[in-house]
């Protein structure tokens, strides 16, 4: 059973030509620990996402970008509910909420499609 869609964790390895062995005892872990995590049976753990990306230089979006596309999705989408139960409450605690959420979107968001739903509403 496969815990994550895809990771690119064996393929930074590989990229570097090191064996699975030498990760494991490069992040002092265990060789079948790490193997489950790369091919997905086990999450990987923080040693594990930190570890690849101090020595393959490689970001968690690479690392994982499907679940990372997934994620990124999710949270937009759930900021833009956040953010429009926040416009109908109209205290002066919810004004700070709703511009730290509108901050996240904006960030999150390209003008052109952030603009585009808020005009499909």
């Amino acid at each position: 059973m496969h815990i994550l869609s895809h990771n690119y964790l064996s393929t930074s390895r590989k990229n570097y030509h090191l064996q699975l062995s030498d990760v494991s005892q490069l992040l002092d872990m265990d060789t079948g620990n790490l193997s489950r995590q790369e091919t997905g049976q086990s999450l990987p753990n923080l040693t594990t996402i930190l570890g690849y990306h101090i020595l393959f230089e490689t970001s968690i979006h690479q690392l994982f970008k499907e679940d990372y596309m997934k994620l990124y999705d999710e949270i937009i989408n759930r900021a833009l509910v956040l953010q429009e139960q926040l416009q109908s409450q109209k205290t002066s605690k919810v004004k700070h909420r709703l511009k730290a959420v509108q901050t996240i979107l904006n960030r999150l968001v390209p003008d052109e499609l952030y603009y585009e739903s808020e005009e499909d509403e």
